[in-house]
C-alpha cells in the first residue's frame, strides 16, 4: 500500500514539475507553435488602415520657402530655388504629392499610429479602413526622433472603429513568431509572417532600438503593426528606414512600448519634449 502511495506522489509531482516549466515558458511560446495567420488576419486585420497623406499647394509653398531662405547647407541652396518655383507647376500637370503608409486604430474614439516619415510636412490626411471606409483624419501631433504620429479619425456620430490591442515589445524574444499587416505598394491587407530575427538594433537615431523581423515587407508598409502570436501589437514596422539607411535586406519596427511612453504627451501637447544639457 506505501509502494503505492509513493509511486502517486512521484506521478503528482511530475506532473506538477510539468506544468510548471510550461508556465514558465510563457503564452507566447506556447502560441508560436501553434500560430494560425489566417486566424490571426482575421482578427487583427480590422484594426488596421491604409493611410494616405498629402501636402496642399499652398503648404508646400511654405515648406519649400523655409527651406530656401535657409542658408544651410550652402550646397542645397540652389536645388531648394528650383524646387520652389517648380513646385506649382508640378501641382498643376501631376495633381497633388501624396505619400502612402499604414497605420493601426489604437482606440473607440478613432485614434490610429503611423510613421513621423509617412505624414511629415504633408496637412491633408485620410485612412481607408478593413470595410473600405475612406475617412479623414487629422494629426493629433508626432514625435521625429522615434519617427511615429498620432491621428485621429474625424468619425460621424454612432461611427464605430475595431481597435487593436497593445501588448510588451520587452517580452519579445529572438524566434518568436510575429506576423505584419500593411500596404506595400498600395496594396492593402497585406500579410506577412516570420519571427523575431533579433533586438536593439540601433540603426539610425540616437534614441530608437527597433526590432529586426524576418519578414517580408515593402514601401507602404511604413507604420503599420507587428503582431505577436497573441494578437497583440507589440512594433510599428518601418521599413523606409532600412531602405534608407543602406542595412540591405533587414527589415526593423519600432518597439511598442516606446511609442506608447510618449503618445499621452502627444495628446496633450502634439509633440514630445526631451531633457537637453544646453552646452
Amino acid at each position: 500500500m506505501k509502494v503505492k502511495n509513493r509511486a502517486a506522489i512521484r506521478c503528482f509531482v511530475s506532473c506538477s514539475v510539468c506544468v510548471c516549466v510550461a508556465a514558465l515558458a510563457g503564452p507566447d511560446r506556447a502560441l508560436a507553435e501553434d500560430l494560425n495567420p489566417r486566424g490571426m488576419y482575421e482578427k487583427c486585420a480590422p484594426s488596421v488602415v491604409m493611410v494616405t497623406a498629402a501636402e496642399t499647394l499652398g503648404s508646400g509653398l511654405l515648406n519649400r520657402g523655409v527651406d530656401m531662405i535657409d542658408p544651410f547647407p550652402l550646397l542645397d541652396t540652389p536645388g531648394d530655388v528650383l524646387s520652389f518655383f517648380a513646385y506649382p507647376v508640378y501641382v498643376l500637370f501631376s495633381g497633388l504629392p501624396k505619400a502612402g503608409g499604414s497605420g493601426v486604430i489604437i482606440d473607440e474614439q478613432g485614434h490610429f499610429i503611423t510613421n513621423h516619415h509617412v505624414v511629415a510636412r504633408r496637412n491633408v490626411f485620410w485612412a481607408t479602413l478593413h470595410d473600405r471606409r475612406v475617412i479623414r483624419a487629422v494629426l493629433v501631433g508626432s514625435d521625429e526622433e522615434e519617427d511615429y504620429a498620432l491621428l485621429k479619425l474625424q468619425l460621424k456620430k454612432g461611427e464605430k472603429v475595431a481597435p487593436a490591442k497593445l501588448g510588451d515589445s520587452d517580452a519579445l524574444r529572438p524566434g518568436d513568431a510575429i506576423f505584419a499587416i500593411g500596404s506595400p505598394l498600395g496594396h492593402r491587407q497585406s500579410l506577412s509572417v516570420g519571427v523575431v530575427a533579433g533586438l536593439e538594433r540601433r540603426m539610425v537615431g540616437p534614441f530608437q532600438d527597433f526590432i529586426q523581423m524576418d519578414l517580408t515587407i515593402g514601401a507602404g508598409s511604413s507604420g503599420g503593426p507587428l503582431f505577436n502570436a497573441r494578437g497583440e501589437v507589440v512594433g510599428l514596422t518601418s521599413m523606409m528606414h532600412a531602405v534608407l539607411e543602406r542595412t540591405g535586406d533587414i527589415t526593423l519596427s519600432i518597439p511598442i512600448n516606446s511609442v506608447t511612453e510618449g503618445l499621452e504627451r502627444l495628446k496633450r501637447d502634439g509633440k514630445v519634449i526631451r531633457g537637453f544639457i544646453g552646452a
